[in-house]
């Protein structure tokens, strides 16, 4: 081997060596590279798909109990439905052959609820039979609604019962 021959050979063989081992390095980064690339798109997949089956959960959830939740909105009481209720009452008192006056109707907040639910007061004054009186007083405690009776008196007038009562629901603010 001529000694100038093996200089050049020497010369290439180390600069394919250094540009193989460059081209090793920037194949590792590169691969190092595309894997993280690979496992972000891999947690994004993984978050979409749970966010799509749990609107899926969600939607066939409203679907299976969409008839249970609008009785529970029918029977709720908030503002919208406050007038019915005030006239539904005023209706069997006048079917139980009573003279109804509701002496008052207001909302109170309460710390105890939350900010959504508040205290309706209803005071009322019915005059009619015994019987009607009485059975006005059943059909307070079998609303949809729980009530809590605050106040509950009956007295006798020129042979007429009277029905003084107080009593309270929880009622629903109104989404806006």
């Amino acid at each position: 081997m001529n000694p100038k021959n093996s200089k050049t050979v020497l010369i290439f063989s180390g600069a394919a060596t250094l540009l193989l081992l460059l081209v090793f390095f920037w194949g590792f980064r590169n691969i190092r590279e595309r894997g993280a690339n690979i496992a972000l798109l891999k947690n994004k997949v993984s978050e979409a798909s749970a966010e799509d089956s749990l609107i899926r959960s969600l939607a066939t959830l409203k679907r299976s109990a969409g008839e249970e939740l609008d009785a529970f909105n029918n029977r709720a009481l908030t503002d919208n439905n406050l007038v019915s209720l005030i006239e539904s009452l005023e209706d069997k008192a006048s079917s139980l052959g009573l003279d109804l006056e509701i002496v008052s109707v207001n909302k109170t907040a309460n710390e105890s609820l939350p900010l959504e639910v508040e205290f309706l007061n209803i005071v009322i004054d019915a005059d009619g039979s015994w019987r009607g009186v009485y059975s006005f007083l059943l059909a307070l405690e079998s609303l949809p609604h729980r009530v809590i009776f605050e106040k509950v008196n009956f007295s006798k007038r020129e042979g007429h019962w009277n029905l003084n009562v107080a009593f309270s629901a929880y009622i629903f603010k109104d989404d806006e």
